[in-house]
C-alpha cells in the first residue's frame, strides 16, 4: 500500500490537472490525462532510479516493428502535450 505523502502527492497531483481541464472535458479524456500523467511519473521515477536505456538499446532490444507501425501500447510522447480531443 503507498504511503500517505505518496497518496497526499497523487492526489494534489490529479486535483491540479482536472483544475485545468475545460469545464465541459468528457471523463474519457480525464482518464486519459490520468493515464498520460501516471505513466510521465512512473518514467520518471524509474529515470531517477537508474532503470533506462538509451533509444538504440531500445530498439535493438525491442526488434523490428511492423513497417508503418509504432510501440502498440507505448506512449507517444507528442500525445502529451496534445489537448484533449485534438489530432
Amino acid at each position: 500500500m503507498a504511503t500517505a505523502s505518496a497518496l497526499s502527492s497523487a492526489k494534489k497531483a490529479t486535483l491540479h490537472l482536472v483544475e485545468r481541464l475545460d469545464e465541459d472535458v468528457a471523463f474519457e479524456d480525464i482518464l486519459y490525462q490520468l493515464c498520460v500523467l501516471e505513466t510521465m511519473q512512473r518514467g520518471m521515477k524509474d529515470a531517477e532510479k537508474g532503470r533506462m536505456v538509451v533509444r538504440e538499446e531500445a530498439k535493438q532490444r525491442r526488434g523490428p516493428v511492423a513497417e508503418g507501425g509504432g510501440m502498440h501500447g507505448a506512449l507517444d510522447v507528442h500525445q502529451v502535450n496534445r489537448a484533449p480531443g485534438a489530432s
